[in-house]
């Protein structure tokens, strides 16, 4: 089974993405744009996972997640993959405390130690994928995309569990089940909020 390791995203901001993407979507070169219920921040993709190991990954999830509390975010900015080069996904930013960049890390390890293979190794780079461009987009395209996301989008959030999610490819697009949470401390949970 495709697993990857994630945070959900409120509705309302899901909704607010998928608005302004269809504003634009018609004055940019082709893509396929990602329905707002599939909208999430991705922490860590684990690929293809053995049935036979999937609880000893659940078990050490749930290690990583118990040890810090409900994350603070919201959403800023805009841009495409690859920076500076011709894009092939747009996406949208996700501002974080540094404590995230940790959790990533652990998160990492942890399924790495798991499952016995190594990882992408790149360093977290928060964001929403929105678009995936059939055909890489060129500076002008780039820059009207994020036009309309241009500063914060909407209010911040607080991640209060991170989802284990499985993902079907299909013809018509990904689909995503959520296959177990794992909840983050309340402890804090305020004082962050009013820090994003």
């Amino acid at each position: 089974m495709r697993l990857f390791v994630a945070f959900a995203v409120p509705e309302a901001l899901r909704d607010e993405v998928a608005r302004r993407a269809r504003s634009v979507a018609s004055e940019l070169p082709a893509a396929n744009w990602v329905a707002a219920r599939n909208l999430h921040l991705t922490l860590v993709f684990l690929g293809e996972v053995e049935a036979s190991l999937r609880a000893t990954l659940e078990t050490a999830l749930e290690r990583v997640f118990d040890g810090y509390g409900a994350q603070a975010m919201n959403l800023v900015g805009s841009g495409t993959f690859p920076a500076e080069r011709p894009g092939r996904v747009a996406w949208v930013g996700v501002r974080h405390r540094a404590e995230l960049v940790n959790l990533h890390a652990d998160l990492r390890a942890a399924a790495e130690r798991t499952l016995g293979k190594p990882l992408d190794d790149r360093p977290l780079r928060t964001h929403l994928t929105v678009a995936r461009c059939r055909r890489p987009w060129g500076r002008l395209a780039a820059e009207r995309f994020s036009e309309v996301f241009s500063g914060a989008l909407g209010e911040p959030f607080v991640a209060r569990e991170g989802l284990l999610v499985r993902s079907r490819l299909t013809p018509q697009g990904p689909r995503y089940t959520v296959e177990r949470s794992f909840p983050l401390a309340e402890v804090g949970a305020q004082r962050q909020e009013m820090r994003v």
